[in-house]
C-alpha cells in the first residue's frame, strides 16, 4: 500500500502546491471578463480574463509569505535574475503610460507578473525543482491524449470547466493541414493553439529525458519512456516547426558540449551556432517555404501563412512610427494589434495578429527600456547556465532554453499568451536551479 504520509513528507508543502500547479495548467480554465473589438469583431489576442492557475500562484506567494520559516531563500547566483525581472516588470508598468488600451494591458501587466511570481517561486532554495519535472512532463499526459482524439476523429468538443474550446477541421479558423484534398486537425490538445501546445510538448519532452537518466529500472522508468514517446508523436501532430526545430536544436547543441572535449571554447562557440541555425531557419521561411511546408502538407494555406508572416514583417516600420515617448517605454501590453489596425484600418480583426517574433514584439509594446530589461534578465541566466558545463542537468536546461530562444523568433505566444508567459518563466527558471550545488 501507498504510505500517503512518507510521500508527502518527501517534498516541502510549497513544493506540492508547485506540482498541483504544473499539473494543471496545461487546461486553460479562465474567468472571462471582456474582449477586445476591431473593426466591430472580437480579436482573438484581446480577451481580458483571469486564469484559475493564476489565482492559485499568487495566493502560494501569500501564503508562503506569512511564516518567516516558509519565506523564500535565494542561492547568490539567483540574485541577478531576480533583480532584472523585477527591471522587466518595472518597464511593462511604465509602457501603461502610453497605452491605447489601457484595460487590456492591465490584464496582460497580471499574466506578466504571474509568470514572474512563478520565476520567484521556482528559484527558492526550499522548493525540489526535480519532481516539478515530472508534474510538467506527466501533466501532459491527458492534454495528449485529448490531441490523439483530435488528430484521429478531426474535432474534439468543448468544456468550460476545462477551458476548451470546440474544435473541427471544418471550422474556420481552426488550424488545419491539407493532404490529399482533406482537411486535416492539427492536435490543439488543451491549448488554444497546437504551436502553444507544441512549445510544452518540446520542454515536456526534455523534461522526462533529464529524469529518465537517474530513473531506476521499473514502473516509474517505463512510465517516463511512454510518456516521452506518446508526446514525441503529438509534437509531431501540432504541425509546429518552431518547437520541432527548437528541440533538435536544443537536443544536438546539448550533445556537441557534452562531447566537445574544451569545455569554455564550446560556451563561447553555441550563441553563434544557435544563431546561424535560427537564421538559416527564417530564411528556409521566406526563401524557400515549399521545403518546410511538407510538414503541414504545403497547399495554400501554407502559401496563406507565409504571406500572413511577410505582411507582419512589412506592416512594423509603420507601426512604429512614432514619438520618442513610446519608443522608450512602448505603446503598452498587448496592444500591438490595435495598434496595427489604427494605422492599417479597414481589414477584420483576423488580418491582424502580433508580429511572429518576440524581440520586435517587446520593442513595440514596452519599449527600448523594456527590450534592454529583458535582454539583461536572459543574459543574466545565461551566464549562470554557461557556467556549469558540462552537468547534464544543466546541459538539459540549455536545452530547454533553445527551445524557447526558436520559437522567439519563429511565434508570439511565449510573450502575447499567459500560457506563452508560464512557459518562459519555467524554463528560464530550470535554467538557473539546474546543476546548482546542493
Amino acid at each position: 500500500m501507498l504510505n500517503i504520509k512518507k510521500i508527502w513528507a518527501a517534498y516541502s508543502w510549497k513544493t506540492w502546491w508547485l506540482m498541483v500547479f504544473f499539473f494543471f495548467v496545461p487546461w486553460q480554465t479562465h474567468y472571462l471578463f471582456g474582449q477586445t473589438l476591431i473593426g466591430g469583431l472580437v480579436s482573438p489576442f484581446g480577451d481580458i480574463s483571469l486564469y484559475v492557475t493564476e489565482v492559485w500562484l499568487w495566493l502560494g506567494l501569500v501564503l508562503s509569505l506569512l511564516r518567516k520559516e516558509d519565506r523564500p531563500k535565494f542561492a547568490p547566483e539567483a540574485k541577478k535574475p531576480l533583480c532584472f525581472a523585477l527591471l522587466v516588470l518595472v518597464t511593462a508598468t511604465l509602457s501603461l503610460t502610453m497605452s491605447v488600451n489601457t484595460n487590456l494591458s492591465l490584464i496582460m501587466l497580471l499574466h506578466l507578473a504571474s509568470a514572474l511570481v512563478l520565476f520567484v517561486l521556482l528559484l527558492d532554495k526550499k522548493i525540489d525543482w526535480r519532481p516539478l519535472l515530472a508534474a510538467f512532463g506527466l501533466g501532459l499526459v491527458l492534454p495528449a491524449i485529448l490531441g490523439v482524439w483530435q488528430v484521429l476523429f478531426d474535432s474534439s468538443p468543448a468544456s468550460t470547466i476545462l477551458g476548451l474550446a470546440a474544435r473541427d477541421a471544418n471550422n474556420l479558423g481552426d488550424a488545419i493541414t491539407v493532404r490529399g484534398g482533406v482537411r486535416e486537425l492539427r492536435a490543439y490538445g488543451s491549448f488554444p493553439h497546437p504551436n502553444i501546445f507544441a512549445g510544452y510538448l518540446a520542454v515536456g519532452v526534455l523534461c522526462l529525458r533529464t529524469l529518465l537518466i537517474r530513473a531506476k529500472a521499473g514502473a516509474y522508468r517505463k512510465l517516463l519512456l511512454a510518456s516521452m514517446l506518446l508526446l514525441t508523436i503529438l509534437l509531431v501532430y501540432t504541425g509546429s516547426r518552431s518547437a520541432m526545430l527548437g528541440l533538435l536544436l536544443g537536443i544536438g547543441l546539448a550533445a556537441f558540449v557534452t562531447y566537445y572535449k574544451n569545455t569554455a571554447k564550446a560556451r563561447i562557440l553555441v550563441v553563434p551556432l544557435a544563431l546561424l541555425v535560427i537564421g538559416l531557419g527564417i530564411a528556409g521561411t521566406f526563401l524557400t517555404p515549399n521545403i518546410l511546408s511538407s510538414i503541414r502538407g504545403g497547399g495554400m494555406f501554407e502559401d496563406q501563412s507565409l504571406t500572413d508572416r511577410v505582411a507582419q514583417y512589412e506592416a512594423y516600420p509603420s507601426i512604429m512610427s512614432r514619438g520618442v515617448g513610446e519608443w522608450l517605454v512602448g505603446s503598452g501590453l498587448g496592444t500591438y494589434t490595435t495598434n496595427w489596425s489604427t494605422v492599417a484600418p479597414g481589414g477584420t480583426a483576423w488580418d491582424y495578429e502580433p508580429i511572429h517574433n518576440i524581440p520586435l514584439l517587446v520593442l513595440s509594446e514596452i519599449g527600448l527600456l523594456g527590450l534592454i530589461a529583458v535582454l539583461l534578465w536572459a543574459s543574466s541566466i545565461d551566464s549562470v547556465n554557461f557556467a556549469r558545463f558540462p552537468n547534464h542537468d544543466a546541459l538539459m536546461a540549455f536545452a530547454m532554453g533553445n527551445v524557447v530562444l526558436v520559437i522567439l523568433f519563429f511565434d508570439h505566444y511565449i510573450w502575447s499568451s499567459y500560457a506563452g508567459l508560464v512557459l518562459i518563466a519555467f524554463v528560464m527558471a530550470l535554467t538557473v536551479r539546474m546543476g546548482e550545488k546542493d
